[in-house]
């Protein structure tokens, strides 16, 4: 019988009936499938012979790398990424159980490496039946039943997906399948520290002033976790990471540290810094920021070394201000490049990152269906100079509400507080937003929670409650039309058109595409900022070739929105004959538009 995640004993590893080879940071289908196991899910309707695999629990296990601990000093197992239920084991002892797809977990594992130099690593995942499903009260279930046909399964009313702080985009979306992962899928190390280690550093910065260089005042946020109460000394050294230049002089500071973890914040002073810019202001400066914890008698504890840049950014109405300079925002939205982030590598983002600045893209918008992305996505963006709009994991609540009991608000405060602590060093992060089109009155909760997390763990930059806002305002076939009239919000602008009323906010321009409105309706928008708009085209002929059958039958499968591809396709296309003529006539035309 399979055991509950909540069950005092978990461990049913010996029961386990065969051992298969695994990679990580990865995921237990794309494993299978690359054993051959399983059939290639993206093609065709394939997926469905697959979905026993989220519904299975698994394991994984491997041997520790052998290590001879010194005197003092301490193992720890890091987990930057458990999908989604796990227990964690060292020699069948467990260490922990984690919910959460983003959080990281730092286990100290010194007793078991002192038993054996190499102890066994194992890993039990629950599968997709044991995720939380949303309790409903007798009202919320009256509503669902009224509402519910109004929208499909995977943005319903009180949808089981909102239960969890896992992707949301893996229990289908009307471009992804219903493929919900699971395994291990960001990176697993084993660090060796002294008596007192470094969890977490991170640095906060405001430059005093715009120009090509400014005084920097920095704070310097550390976690500490030490085996006993101790004197200890910091060193911190700050160096030109990506551009020629001196170091400056090491900083310096004492710490008392209790037994146990720790919060330690460290106020720092960089004259003349060198500031970080976008690619198409000036150059991304970036800077070094080495760590050193030390005894009071000068013997090693632990390091960390982090890279950052310094900038000032702010957002005034929707106008972006770049080291006192306005930026004009050319942006994209990002959403998850692979529908097994696990397989995602440091070379597949940098195919994806490194040609939009020759495209003119300066800022991301990495949408709340998503993902924290994997540290290589932030790292090149402060390599490439590109903004990026950080959301949370929250999207496509239209109709009900997020969840409001404790329980769900402690994991929101965990797993996003954790995301905040690994983004907020990173000088392409522009702003935070809580999620993609929900209600901010019904969510005021969730808002309340978030805005909390950040403003503790960051404080630095913006914090948008959701986009589209303020207020609802959602433009689509399905939402709230554009208003007509001029309200209490809107600004008056006179141009070459004429008088036009702006909606001071951010909206989503969906009545082209979802609403059937024409092209034309580009021209007539006059919004503060447009965060989403766009159309479905079919891709290149290769694409469609390595996901459809031939004769092609499986549009519908993959969310092909066949009527709405006439109507936008009819005034510029003429009828053609086969499927390769029309891909490459639809993107030339795009190309025109």
């Amino acid at each position: 019988p399979r055991r509950p995640f909540t069950a005092a004993n978990v461990y049913d590893l010996p029961a386990v009936g065969e051992w298969l080879p695994a990679t990580v940071p990865g995921n237990v289908r794309v494993d299978l499938l690359n054993l051959g196991r399983i059939p290639d899910p993206f093609f065709a309707e394939q997926y469905r012979h697959s979905l026993w695999v989220e519904e299975m629990d698994w394991w994984y296990r491997c041997r520790a790398p052998a290590v001879s601990l010194e005197d003092g000093q301490r193992g720890w197992l890091v987990c930057r990424g458990l999908d989604y239920l796990a227990a964690v084991f060292v020699d069948g002892q467990e260490m922990a159980r984690h919910e959460g797809m983003f959080s990281r977990l730092a286990l100290d594992i010194t007793a078991a490496l002192r038993r054996r130099p190499a102890p066994e690593i194992a890993v039990r995942l629950w599968g997709s039946t044991a995720l939380p499903r949303r309790r409903l009260t007798p009202l919320q279930r009256l509503w669902q039943a009224l509402a519910g046909p109004v929208y499909g399964s995977w943005v319903g009313i009180y949808p089981d997906r909102t239960a969890t702080l896992k992707c949301q985009m893996s229990f289908g979306w009307d471009f992804a399948p219903p493929i919900r992962t699971i395994g291990i899928w960001d990176e697993v190390s084993l660090r060796l520290t002294g008596p007192a280690a470094i969890l977490d550093a991170g640095l906060l910065a405001r430059p005093a002033a715009a120009g090509p260089r400014a005084d920097v005042s920095a704070v310097l946020h550390l976690q500490v976790d030490a085996n006993q109460a101790r004197p200890a000394v910091v060193r911190v050294q700050v160096s030109p990471a990506n551009f020629a230049g001196p170091p400056y002089p090491p900083a310096h500071f004492r710490l008392d540290l209790p037994p146990g973890r720790s919060e330690h914040r460290l106020p720092l002073h960089l004259p003349q810094t060198a500031l970080w810019h976008t690619w198409d202001r000036g150059y991304p400066h970036l800077y070094q920021v080495q760590v050193d914890l030390t005894a009071a008698d000068g013997r090693p504890l632990d390091r960390r070394t982090l890279r950052t840049g310094f900038r000032s950014l702010e957002v005034d109405g929707w106008q972006f201000r770049l080291n006192g300079r306005r930026l004009f925002i050319r942006g994209l939205n990002w959403v998850p490049a692979d529908v097994f982030p696990g397989r995602l590598r440091r070379t597949d983002y940098d195919r994806l990152l490194r040609p939009l600045p020759d495209q003119g893209v300066n800022l991301l918008r990495v949408w709340g269906g998503g993902l924290r992305e994997k540290a290589a996505f932030y790292h090149l963006c402060d390599e490439l100079g590109l903004l990026v709009w950080q959301e949370f994991p929250f999207a496509c609540m239209f109709l009900g509400s997020y969840p409001r009991d404790p329980g769900f608000l402690s994991l929101v405060e965990t797993e996003c507080g954790d995301i905040v602590r690994q983004l907020r060093s990173h000088p392409s992060l522009a702003l935070w937003c809580g999620g993609n089109e929900f209600s901010r009155r019904r969510n005021r909760p969730l808002l309340d929670t978030l805005a909390a997390v950040v403003a503790r763990l960051d404080g630095t930059r913006p914090f948008v409650p959701t986009s589209p806002g303020p207020g609802e305002m959602f433009y689509s076939g399905r939402g709230i039309p554009m208003p007509r009239h001029r309200d209490a919000g809107a600004t008056s602008h006179r141009g070459t058109t004429g008088h036009r009323e702006i909606y001071p906010g951010d909206v989503h321009e969906w009545r082209v595409w979802h609403g059937l409105a024409p092209l034309q309706t580009y021209r007539r928008l006059t919004a503060a900022f447009v965060s989403e708009f766009g159309l479905q085209a079919p891709p290149h002929p290769d694409t469609l070739s390595a996901c459809l059958p031939d004769p092609a039958t499986g549009w519908d499968t993959h969310h092909a929105d066949l009527p709405k591809l006439e109507h936008y396709a009819a005034p510029f296309l003429p009828a053609c004959g086969d499927l390769a003529s029309a891909a490459r006539q639809a993107q030339a035309v795009g190309l025109q538009l």
